[in-house]
């Protein structure tokens, strides 16, 4: 045969065999045509265009996967600054409270400094009507016009700690609105937070349903590729692997990038923060320093003021004890004329009083007789009033036996309410151990860390009751099955729940929480206005 037969027939063969038909041996097959080599050179084209075409859904399925990654990356990132800003959005509320409540304590304390000024200014005599009422009864100019400084001393101490509570007073107001605004802040920030975390959950769950159905679409088409080529399709598949080796590496690389930027970002936002915080609480230290040198130069100023009152009391003193003992003697001589008036006047009051008695005995006589008369007519009445009590006796013992259901009811009542409260202060006993327990996000146990649902989840779980592990963006989504009370009506062992946050009452104004990574378990007072729930019954 020629060269152009063997070569044709050794192309047909190869083509046959690449297109799985089954041909005769070429020993005894016929000669192969043109359009028999055409066929073949197309067959084997196709295959390549095949493998090529496989092997670029190979390559735009991994890169599905490594975006799909990405997506859910960017979605968790968001959702971890989100957190994190709810985290500092109740920071900011709970130490915006407590300087409010610091600065409204101020106020009280000048108020009832200022009360003191007040009480004594009265005591001393003086009224509406001023320094006037002040030096009324004075026996010289001098001694006027002594009194009137002393007055003028005292008003001039009053209207400096009335100056003082007016100021601390205003400050107090600022403080609590600032707090206000925080709490109604914190509420907007949980609620983007919420959305956030509903963002990265479903982002989460979308994630592992692409890549499982990638997967799949991957093995099938591993498969189909080894049949083409001849191989395994774990060979092929640890061959696409290497090939998208570097893929991969640059879409890690994309990812680690996009965490180091949202990690650079948070650590700067974090320092911003902290430095903030400080300059804040110099602010606050420095306030706190000017108040307590204005308390004493006040102090100062009243110990001065006093001292020279007080000097000037003393010479008014001294000069009236002069004065006095003309008075004494002006004094005594009148007294002896009233004496003499005195005896002549109780002459006059003996023979009235004789009188009087003669005239009471004829009195007493009449009375006798009508006490007689009086006497017999209560006697038929007790009887009367014998016979009523009978009968309002026997309609009482009716009346008990009817109520004594409801008094059995009323006394369970009671003594549930009771055994609820002795609860609810174990409740916080157990929960105040706990203080100091770091905060770690979704956790629920004091050797892991906890975050504020794992921590009342955690103290509850101890008395038999199970409460939810989220905060929800309403008090209904999750904690809608208990009753809510009033702040007023609100004992220890009662939950408190915020947008995105919640803790235990301890009472007096009190309550303990997980807050965040930097602060951890802590029992501080209470901030902006929570919903109390009665989960111990």
């Amino acid at each position: 045969m020629s060269v152009r037969s063997h070569t044709t027939r050794w192309i047909a063969t190869l083509a046959a065999g690449a297109l799985g038909v089954s041909l005769v041996p070429a020993s005894f097959a016929d000669d192969v045509t043109d359009q028999d080599v055409a066929n073949a050179k197309n067959a084997e084209q196709s295959t390549q265009n095949s493998i090529a075409g496989m092997e670029a859904q190979l390559t735009s399925l991994g890169a599905q996967m490594d975006q799909a990654r990405m997506d859910a990356t960017l979605k968790q990132t968001a959702n971890t600054a989100a957190q994190q800003d709810l985290a500092d959005s109740i920071s900011d509320a709970m130490n915006a409270q407590d300087a409010a409540n610091r600065a409204d304590e101020a106020a009280k304390e000048a108020l009832s400094a200022l009360g003191q000024v007040a009480s004594a200014d009265y005591r001393e005599g003086s009224t509406a009507l001023g320094a006037a009422a002040f030096v009324t009864g004075a026996t010289s100019l001098r001694e006027a016009s002594d009194r009137a400084q002393a007055y003028r001393v005292l008003g001039d101490t009053t209207d400096s700690q009335l100056q003082h509570y007016q100021a601390l007073s205003d400050v107090a107001k600022s403080m609590k609105q600032t707090a206000t605004e925080k709490a109604n802040e914190q509420a907007k920030v949980a609620d983007k937070a919420q959305k956030a975390q509903e963002a990265a959950d479903g982002a989460a769950a979308v994630l592992e349903g692409q890549l499982a159905d990638i997967e799949s679409q991957r093995d099938a088409l591993f498969t189909k590729l080894a049949a083409q080529k001849g191989t395994t399709a774990a060979l092929e598949r640890q061959q696409q692997e290497q090939k998208e080796a570097k893929a991969a590496q640059a879409a890690a690389q994309a990812r680690q990038a996009e965490l180091d930027r949202a990690a650079k970002e948070e650590a700067e936002r974090t320092a911003k923060e902290r430095k903030a915080a400080e300059a804040a609480e110099a602010a606050q230290a420095k306030q706190a320093a000017a108040e307590q040198q204005a308390k004493a130069q006040q102090a100062a100023a009243q110990k001065q003021a006093a001292a020279k009152a007080a000097a000037q009391q003393q010479a008014a003193a001294k000069k009236q004890a002069s004065q006095s003992a003309q008075k004494a003697a002006q004094q005594k001589a009148y007294e002896a004329a009233q004496a003499a008036a005195a005896k002549q006047a109780a002459a006059q009051k003996a023979a009235a009083q004789k009188a009087a008695a003669q005239k009471a005995a004829a009195q007493k006589a009449a009375a006798q007789k009508a006490a007689a008369q009086k006497a017999a007519a209560q006697k038929a009445a007790a009887q009367k009033a014998a016979a009523q009590k009978a009968a309002a006796q026997k309609a009482a013992s009716q009346k008990a036996a009817s109520s004594k259901s409801s008094s059995t009811s009323s006394s369970k009542s009671s003594s549930s309410s009771a055994s609820g409260a002795a609860l609810g202060n174990a409740v916080v006993a157990y929960a105040r151990q706990f203080v100091g327990v770091p905060y770690v996000w979704g956790k629920y146990s004091p050797l892991t860390g906890w975050d504020c649902c794992g921590f009342t989840y955690y103290v509850y779980k101890h008395f038999g009751i199970n409460t939810p592990r989220a905060t929800g963006r309403s008090v209904s989504t999750y904690w809608g099955a208990y009753k809510q009370v009033s702040a007023s009506q609100a004992r220890p062992g009662d939950l408190l729940w915020w947008p995105g946050h919640v803790g235990i009452y301890t009472g007096n104004g009190m309550h303990i929480a997980a807050w965040n990574p930097a602060m951890g378990t802590q029992e501080r007072a209470v901030w902006g206005s929570p919903l109390y729930l009665r989960v111990i019954q």
